[in-house]
């Protein structure tokens, strides 16, 4: 997932994709958006993990937008919220050629831009959230994309009307809707046909008409249409066009011929790419994690369970059974970083059932408990050990896959920290992003902050870096007016200058923060 859209959603009238960099920062006004943008982010991790009787799940444990109602921009009139996802098709390839079987496939040069926007509605009968149509956009390149839209019926999901590139197509299909990121598959019988990929093609039957039609042939054997399905591969029309009759040299075949197949060839291809994607989507969803900007207070003595967690909560209430779960080296381990991080090691104590959390200060040199070092240690203490987790995080062996993203949303990190530790968060956040894209984890980091020290001190770290991480990083400044937020972007160059800061945001010392490479 490497971009998101909204449109009627809270206080966004309609935003065109967002990219998702390693490391984005959040900042605005009160009230301007930052948080809905944010929360979209544990929404879509409640909504995919949970058995529903719809696409969205407004309300949970992670978050709460009300009910539709409530999530509706009041401006719509109406209309649909309208959530888009944006998505590098290099990353499918692999998978796709090992599915559809191609010959010789270079997925370094074929891979396109695949954009899934999903419109939901308000039930009629009642409060609750249904989809109504959605838009899948296959961009081959800068002049060529195939365009699905598919209205869908409320009370009835196989009665769908699909379009492509505004043309009705004739296939009866059925759309799974119980998910954000929906599927689909053909309502016709399928079996008909002894087809050598039938697993991973939900409209067999289709494809083979059209390719029976090219030959003019009824009865094709199986290994001419494996050879034949072999060597037709994703592309544009003009290169399938091309493509195709390299393949049916032997034969005339017509533009209309053609278009049938590819018509046939793509609604397969849609279906595969829907079902990766709804797949990759809940990876994405499971590795969603999200930090509250009020952690769980600091306690002497936690109650311990005979539990073995390898996270910590969103709102850092499982820290003492996280610590406790940790082996003596990985404690050893996660002490150091804190200490050379934060400046200060963490202990722990068990006795009888119960556990204690120590801090030593770099300033002390002293174990205290955590509940008398004040408030803003226990406040951090999830962060930073989340953080560790995701560096530490091992890669999954095996078959091709898909590349996760590892999203963390951490909304006012700041809070009940001195400037000075800001400071120190902020070079935290920057140093996890480098040592991910190190260790080849795709760690994305997405944080809110009212914190002009923390967005100043990351700037700088990034100026003076090297290049990926002066890449990886943007600032989306959110700017609402009376009817709607807008976004803007903000990056750092490698002169240290801040391009399209908006001047008046920190007020006075908005000279300061325009050239960071003056530090």
């Amino acid at each position: 997932m490497d971009a998101i859209s909204f449109k009627n959603f809270r206080s966004f009238k309609e935003i065109d994709p967002v990219k998702l960099k390693k490391l984005n920062i959040l900042i605005g006004g009160n009230s301007s958006g930052k948080s809905s943008f944010l929360r979209f982010f544990p929404l879509l991790r409640q909504s995919m993990e949970t058995e529903t009787k719809g696409p969205i799940l407004w309300y949970d444990k992670y978050v709460d937008f009300g009910t539709f109602d409530n999530a509706i921009n009041r401006d719509s009139k109406g209309e649909e919220i309208v959530f888009g996802f944006l998505f590098d098709g290099s990353s499918y390839s692999k998978i796709e050629s090992t599915m559809f079987g191609w010959e010789d496939f270079d997925e370094d040069t074929c891979h396109p831009t695949f954009e899934v926007k999903v419109y939901l509605k308000k039930r009629k009968s009642s409060w609750q959230t249904f989809m109504s149509k959605f838009e899948c956009f296959i961009k081959w390149n800068l002049n060529e994309t195939d365009h699905f839209v598919f209205d869908l019926n409320e009370k009835d999901p196989k009665i769908t009307v699909v379009y492509l590139n505004g043309i009705k197509l004739p296939f009866l299909i059925s759309v799974d809707q119980n998910r954000i990121i929906p599927t689909i598959e053909s309502t016709d019988p399928q079996d008909e046909v002894d087809f050598p990929f039938g697993y991973f093609y939900a409209f067999p039957l289709e494809y083979v008409k059209a390719i029976r039609s090219i030959l003019q042939n009824s009865n094709v054997k199986r290994e001419k249409l494996t050879s034949i399905i072999k060597k037709i591969k994703p592309d544009s029309m003009s290169g399938f066009q091309v493509n195709v009759k390299r393949v049916f040299s032997t034969v005339s075949i017509t533009n209309d011929q053609i278009s049938e197949l590819r018509n046939a060839w793509l609604i397969n291809y849609l279906s595969q790419a829907l079902f990766i994607t709804r797949r990759a989507v809940q990876h994405v969803a499971h590795k969603i994690h999200y930090i509250t900007p009020t952690r769980a207070n600091a306690e002497r003595f936690y109650r311990l369970k005979d539990l073995q967690i390898k996270q910590v909560d969103f709102d850092g209430r499982n820290l003492a059974i996280f610590l406790n779960s940790l082996t003596d080296a990985q404690k050893q381990e996660f002490s150091q970083w804190s200490q050379d991080n934060f400046g200060m090691s963490i202990k722990t104590k068990e006795k009888e059932g119960q556990l204690s959390i120590y801090v030593n200060d770099e300033n002390t040199g002293v174990d205290e408990n955590i509940i008398d070092t004040g408030f803003g240690y226990s406040q951090v203490l999830p962060i930073i050990a989340s953080l560790w987790v995701a560096v530490n995080e091992q890669k999954e062996k095996g078959r091709p896959s898909l590349k996760i993203p590892r999203i963390f949303v951490i909304e006012q990190p700041e809070l009940h920290l001195h400037p000075k530790l800001q400071a120190k968060l902020g070079a935290i956040f920057a140093k996890s992003v480098s040592i991910a894209n190190q260790k080849d984890i795709d760690l994305r980091l997405v944080i809110e902050t009212h914190s002009q020290t923390l967005v100043n001190k990351i700037s700088r770290i990034v100026a003076y870096s090297e290049s990926s991480l002066l890449d990886a990083f943007q600032v989306l400044i959110f700017d609402k007016n009376k009817k709607s937020t807008e976004i803007k972007v903000a990056t750092v160059d490698k002169g240290g200058n801040v391009l399209n800061w908006p001047y008046g945001f920190f007020e006075e010392d908005d000279i300061e923060m325009a050239s960071v490479g003056d530090y």
